[in-house]
């Protein structure tokens, strides 16, 4: 069923364009995403260690697709609107800079610091199921400090709320469980969330003041 409904909107796009522009206004305009939209299936990706232990899977949430469709939308009018507050230190999910850009900038820091026989350490920090802690109460008030406040807000503050997800392996489905913290892994707006979020925690640490720090989301590198 999946197969046929994600032809069914590539194939008939121009007859549902319409309908579909009135049900993201309707959503936008009242700032409420459809229930549906907010139970989400997910994906349990392996990423390292014994097949048989839960902690070695990654979450992947499988979104519908015009869910995906609205998110690339809004992710679209924001970045803009976002792009000059951003750190020249953050290379991750940022267009135009990539992680060799970061090793050779971390590289030339080294380089230039042992050639002037300075003292020099580097440590790396690595935040343990960083997508899936973030608290959806410091996320909304750092949007705000941001500057995405008012209609765009109270939309962030329905996208994040009161979800639901269940996972299904070999076609057995678990019960429904609350998602009570952190943005869905596979969301177009995940790494936007995730990036602010971080932006400002960034800003508040003194210890970082006192660093030259490369970023590259969710791993930070002090040299």
């Amino acid at each position: 069923m999946t197969i046929v409904a994600h032809n069914i909107y590539k194939f008939c796009a121009s007859s549902l364009v319409h309908t579909v522009f009135l049900l993201f206004t309707v959503i936008m305009e009242s700032h409420s995403i459809p229930a549906d939209w907010k139970v989400h299936k997910l994906f349990p990706l392996h990423k390292k260690g014994s097949v048989s232990e839960v902690s070695n899977y990654r979450p992947i949430s499988l979104l519908s697709i015009l869910h995906k469709v609205l998110e690339v939308i809004v992710y679209s009018k924001i970045i803009d609107f976002i792009y000059p507050k951003i750190s020249k230190t953050q290379f991750g999910f940022i267009r135009n800079r990539s992680t060799l850009q970061q090793l050779l900038l971390s590289y030339n820091s080294v380089f230039n610091s042992v050639e002037s026989k300075r003292h020099t350490e580097i440590v790396f920090l690595d935040f343990a199921k960083a997508f899936d802690s973030v608290p959806y109460n410091e996320l909304l008030y750092k949007l705000w400090l941001t500057g995405i406040t008012g209609p765009l807000w109270l939309f962030f503050k329905d996208y994040l709320q009161n979800r639901k997800h269940f996972v299904e392996v070999e076609g057995c489905k678990s019960d429904l469980l609350p998602v009570k913290s952190g943005v869905p892994q596979g969301s177009v707006l995940l790494d936007l969330c995730f990036f602010l979020f971080m932006l400002t925690t960034y800003r508040l640490s003194a210890l970082l003041r006192l660093c030259f720090y490369l970023l590259m989301m969710p791993n930070l590198l002090p040299l």
